[in-house]
């Protein structure tokens, strides 16, 4: 994760950074008629939600989520989970075209973004981060400047410096 969303975290008082998905955008993930950024549930690395929003989910019930831009500027969205054929996919929808129209984000058809979620108090946020095309293998929590992680575990909200 890039020491500055790692910082902005931070500041947001965030904590247990847990990584979700890296994924190629496709033409619908940033299509304005489709407004959502769909997450392959068979490709989700690490569980994210508690049992209690999953439940939620299942029922077809909505979820806002606070959401960290590649900007690092902050989003409230709504992920939902979908029910499709012969997979499931969660979705962040209500305003995920805004966070792709903003140029500053860098998402078009074809970027590699990583998501991870994390935690202010019990709200599910997430953070979104658009992979340099010669980094695409480091989903630590923290990487140093070469590229080298410096940490395997969960951020945490602690004030002092982790690298």
């Amino acid at each position: 994760m890039p020491q500055g969303l790692l910082n902005r975290i931070q500041q947001m008082n965030g904590s247990d950074c847990i990584f979700v998905i890296q994924k190629k955008l496709f033409k619908s993930d940033v299509e304005k008629a489709e407004n959502r950024l769909t997450i392959p549930v068979r490709q989700v690395i690490n569980k994210f939600l508690r049992m209690e929003e999953e439940e939620k989910l299942e029922i077809k019930e909505a979820i806002q989520v606070r959401v960290i831009e590649p900007c690092l500027d902050q989003s409230f969205l709504v992920l939902k989970k979908w029910a499709l054929r012969t997979s499931c996919s969660y979705a962040l929808v209500s305003g995920w075209f805004d966070v792709v129209s903003n140029k500053e984000n860098k998402l078009m058809q074809h970027s590699i973004v990583r998501l991870w979620a994390f935690r202010i108090g019990l709200e599910l946020c997430f953070a979104l981060t658009v992979v340099d095309p010669e980094d695409q293998t480091d989903t630590s929590p923290i990487s140093n400047n070469n590229g080298a992680s410096t940490s395997h575990h969960s951020a945490s909200s602690s004030n002092s410096p982790t690298t």
